[in-house]
This record gives structure tokens, sequence and C-alpha cells, in this order.
């Protein structure tokens, strides 16, 4: 199917889409925006504090990220057995993702605890590795409570409830700056905890917006036929390990990209911390942009699930074309976006100088980055919706691990660039993570038409 405003059937897809992806983009980058709002006000606390909350990101990011890979499988599947009213299959699901969680929730908050002892063995600053302590102390006690939103977030969207997805992410941004205010700089009601309040904030906003979640879940028409087939008891066996199948080498090519980032992240801090922040401030708006085509990836999953259940494989493959035209128009302006709104973006830091301006450079690379990291989450995301996981994990790891990695060390320290050379080296993983799903996306939606 070609992009074509003449074919009903590519109108109808495009409408569609922008239906369902218009919330989902909102509530990505308002989502997000909870990270640049802890981001910006840290760093007016200085330099050290901006760079001790990147280091601590960047690990949590890695448990996090691979967190989402696996839950990521639900929302597709929930949508194809609502449509095929395979109701109690659902509730199989949601029960295996509460395991994932309960399994795992504990082990990593228990590691990000010990954070200053394993910072250092990532080549950190003591000042550095301070901060990033500071923040872990509260922050390691939401890690529960993440897992249970991306729960949440996966049944209701795979339900087709994607207006709560906006509505919580405008929610979540608005509450986070009021207790940011407070607990990062301190006010008439509670005196100022530094690094340290950014997380207390972030707590407090979980446990309000998983109680409105829960509400929605308890209360949600589209969910009407999934309550009543649910019941608290352990998942049925084989949908549990059927979920961890497809969910785990999900999990693990995320894990791999993120190691990707976080090893980039850790090279630069070995650096200078003053690189660092640099860093941080670029990886925020390249992330803040990142959220459209994700946005857009994720409902583009949700609607394959129900192609597959109604249309079929020979649909799909028609449709997946049409949706990669729309992912590179938007990031042609994204890049844009990045090149032109870039100097207002790192005002808003008040950075020092020197950071300023090695941040302008960086962003440079972004645009070209973006392009090619929104093609990368669409083909990953329909190949999550195929169940074909097990193949993009291979590539993922080749990618990132087997390549990235060392063309960011070769880059960046070998030859000499510094930073401007991780970066190139990223940029480069990226591009060749985003062909090979491409290749791989175009063999199996072939072999299924």
């Amino acid at each position: 199917m070609q992009l074509n405003l003449r074919n009903p059937n590519a109108l109808f897809e495009l409408k569609k889409i922008a239906s369902m992806s218009w919330p989902m983009v909102l509530g990505q980058m308002l989502f997000f925006s909870v990270v640049l709002t802890d981001n910006m006000m840290v760093g007016r606390l200085g330099t050290a504090e901006l760079a001790g909350l990147a280091a601590a990101m960047s690990l949590f990011s890695f448990f996090n990220v691979t967190s989402i890979g696996i839950f990521a499988v639900a929302a597709p599947q929930y949508a194809k057995n609502r449509q095929q009213e395979n109701h109690d299959l659902n509730v199989d699901i949601f029960l295996s993702s509460l395991s994932v969680v309960a399994l795992f929730s504990a082990p990593i908050g228990i590691l990000l605890l010990f954070s200053r002892s394993i910072l250092p063995l990532l080549g950190q600053p003591d000042i550095t590795v301070h901060y990033a302590g500071e923040y872990f102390d509260v922050f390691a006690y939401s890690v529960p409570l993440y897992g249970l939103w991306y729960v949440f977030r996966q049944l209701t969207e795979g339900h087709g409830n994607f207006g709560f997805t906006g509505v919580s992410g405008l929610l979540t941004f608005v509450l986070n700056i009021v207790f940011n205010y407070h607990f990062i700089f301190g006010s008439d009601l509670v005196g100022g905890q530094g690094v340290r309040g950014a997380a207390i904030a972030t707590f407090l906003v979980m446990i309000i917006v998983l109680s409105l979640h829960l509400l929605v879940i308890l209360k949600d028409a589209r969910l009407k036929s999934f309550r009543k087939a649910f019941c608290f008891r352990l998942p049925d066996k084989s949908a549990f390990f059927s979920f961890l199948r497809v969910g785990v080498p999900s999990g693990g090519g995320l894990a791999a990209e993120l190691s990707f980032f976080v090893v980039g992240t850790m090279v630069v801090g070995y650096i200078s911390y003053k690189d660092l922040a640099a860093h941080q401030i670029a990886f925020n708006m390249m992330a803040f942009l990142y959220m459209i085509p994700l946005g857009l990836a994720i409902a583009c999953g949700v609607r394959s699930g129900e192609i597959l259940a109604n249309e079929g494989k020979e649909y799909l493959y028609k449709t997946v074309k049409m949706w990669t035209g729309v992912i590179a128009f938007t990031q042609v302006f994204t890049g844009l976006f990045c090149f032109f709104g870039g100097p207002f973006f790192i005002s808003l830091y008040n950075p020092e100088p020197s950071v300023a301006k090695l941040t302008q450079n960086l962003l440079l690379i972004t645009c070209f980055l973006l392009f090619g990291d929104g093609l990368l989450i669409l083909f990953s995301i329909i190949l999550r919706a195929c169940k074909d996981t097990v193949a993009s994990f291979y590539r993922l790891v080749f990618s990132f691990m087997l390549l990235g990695i060392p063309l960011m060390l070769l880059f960046g320290l070998s030859l000499g660039f510094g930073t401007i050379g991780v970066w190139m080296g990223k940029c480069l993983g990226i591009w060749i993570a985003a062909l090979l799903l491409f290749f791989r996306t175009r063999t199996v939606l072939r072999q299924r038409a």
C-alpha cells in the first residue's frame, strides 16, 4: 500500500493511525518532559549535579528499557486477542506481566542502592558518583512503580484506550514540576533536598498516576470483558512461557541498545564531567523528539495486532510500507526542529559557555541520528507484533555491541575526536541497526503475505 490518498485503504489507515497515535505522541512527549524537567531543575543546582543525574539515569535506563521491551510485546497481543474475543488469554498475558514485575523489581532496586560501588567501576569520577548515589537513595523504591505503570499502560492501550495515555502524561508533567520545585529547591512547606528531591518528586507522582490508572482499568467499558474474565491467580504456565519467549528477546534487544547508549555515556563521563553535562543536554533533546516516532510506532504496533486478527498478513505488509513513509516524513521535521531549536533548548539549562558550545555541535549529529532511530523503532515494534523477536535480538546485538560500541571507542578515544567521536559512532550504530531491521521486516512480512 503506497502513501496515496486516492487509495481508500491508504486513506483509511492514515486516518486510523492518526487517531490512534496523536494521544500516544502527546503522552510520550509529556512523560519524557518529566525527565527533562528533572534535568533542567537539577542542572540549575550545578554542572556536577547534572552529571550525577545523567550517570544515574543511564544506569537505571539499562534495566528500565529492558523491562519495557519485555512488556511492550503485550499491547499488540491484547489487541489481537480482543478482536478474536480471547479474553482469557489476555488475562494470562496481564498476569504474566505482573509476575515479571514481582520477580525483577526488588533485585534491580537493591542494585541501584549499591550504585556508589558500581559507578566507580564504570570509570565515573567521585563527584558524579556522589550525586548519583543521593538520587538512587530514594529513586530505587520507585522501580516497582515503573514496572506496574508499563504493565497498566500496555493493558489499556491494547484495549483501545489511547486517550488516558495523553491525560496521564499531562498530569504527570504538571505534578512533577510542582513537586520538583518544592523538593529540589525548597519552599515554606519542605526544605530543599537537591538531587534527592527530584527522586522524591518522582516517587510521589508515580503513586498518584498509578492510582488513577488502576481506576481507569476498573471503570473503562472497553475492559469490561477483560474484567469479567479476570481473577487473581498464577498465570497459565504455557501462556507465561509463551509470553517470555517473545518478550525476553525483545527486552534483550533493547538491553543491547541501552548498553550501547550507557557505554557512550560512561565514555563521555570518563573524558570529562563537563562533557557529560553537554552530552546529557543533547541527549535530552534527542530523546524528547524521539517520542514522536515512538508514539507513532506504538500505535502502529497495536494496529498491527488488529490487522493480523482481521484483515490478514498481506494487508499488514502493504500498510507497513505506508507507515514507513509517515515516519520518514516526521523525522525530517524533527531533525529540522533539532537544528533550529537547539540554541533555545540549551539555554533552558543555563550551562557554562564551553558546555553550551559542545552541546550545539552534538545536536548537529543528532539531526541524522533521529532519522535512523525513528525507522528503527517502527521496524522493531512491527516485528514484535509479528512475534519475530529472536532474529531482531541477534541483529541488534550485532549492530550495537559488536559494531556500535567499538565505533564509539574508535572515534571517541583512539582517534581522539572526544565526545564528538562518541556521538559519530552512536549515529553509525543506530543506522546499521535500522537497516538490518528494515531488511528483516521486509523478509518477515513477505513470508507472511
